[in-house]
């Protein structure tokens, strides 16, 4: 028989799964956690763009998110240029092996990127009234100041 009383239900769960229900448990409130977290931060996006005067779902569509913020704080061009950068990045990407050259030029398509990714987020802190410092939180965890831009009570302005 599988179950006797002695050995108890958490026994058989443990010898039938691999796992113990301590475990199982533990992984149940990281995963409730991890949902919360996602469900703060798609909110706080969608207040964000609210926010811009925007409608709240564009926020969530990858692409178009960031054409509506170079619209908003910087210009509408330069998002295809960034836009073009990233398609080379992506395919310097497969070919950076092959010589010294194409690894340069990959790494100064990168840094671009990345000086256009911090002057977006410095200009998005401007626009509601933030600083060099807040524009660092941008950069380094936008998963928290974003939603604190969403859900503050500083509005955006141009």
């Amino acid at each position: 028989r599988d179950f006797c009383l002695s050995r108890g239900l958490g026994d058989v769960y443990k010898r039938q799964y691999g796992r113990s229900v301590i475990v199982d448990s533990l992984l149940l409130i990281i995963n409730i956690t991890a949902a919360g977290i996602v469900l703060f931060m798609i909110l706080g996006t969608w207040k964000f763009y609210r926010k811009m005067g925007e409608p709240g779902w564009k926020g969530l569509i990858p692409v178009y998110n960031l054409y509506l913020l170079y619209q908003k704080t910087w210009k509408r061009g330069l998002f295809i240029i960034y836009l073009c950068l990233f398609v080379m990045s992506s395919f310097l990407t497969v070919h950076t092996k092959e010589n010294m050259i194409v690894l340069i030029a990959y790494a100064m398509v990168s840094s671009v990127i990345v000086l256009m990714d911090c002057i977006l987020k410095y200009k998005i802190a401007k626009c509601f009234g933030y600083g060099v410092l807040f524009t660092i939180g941008l950069i380094i965890t936008p998963f928290l100041f974003y939603p604190v831009l969403g859900y503050g009570k500083r509005e955006f302005y141009v």
